[in-house]
């Protein structure tokens, strides 16, 4: 389900950051850096998530994938009303991630419900 995503998840935060905000101000390199670790920790939530044997476990690290992902997507909005991220690439992350947080609330919803 989320195979597909797995590259946007990773690499369209980092690549639109890394390209866009070189500054070595500290607003820019510590919004940059926190919504980089965020990315990476939906994406890692969901693949150890996968491994759990148990149905409870696994909603755990989609629970926290989710949030990882909201923040993600928080992080870019500021990126982009402060200045450190075009609209444009803004609007192309956060696309992204408002999907991956409906499939993962899908998801959550569907798994909370079994018996």
């Amino acid at each position: 389900m989320f195979r597909r995503f797995m590259p946007k998840i990773l690499f369209s935060p980092a690549r639109f950051t890394h390209s866009r905000c070189k500054s070595s101000e500290v607003g820019p390199e510590l919004t940059t850096s926190q919504l980089r670790r965020a990315a990476v920790s939906v994406a890692c939530n969901i693949v150890e998530g996968c491994a759990r044997r148990g149905t409870s476990e696994y909603l755990n690290f989609l629970n926290i994938a989710a949030g990882s992902a909201s923040e993600t997507r928080y992080l870019v909005e500021v990126s982009c009303r402060l200045g450190f991220l075009s609209r444009e690439d803004g609007q192309t992350v956060t696309g992204t991630y408002t999907e991956l947080c409906a499939r993962l609330q899908a998801l959550i919803s569907s798994l909370s419900h079994e018996p």
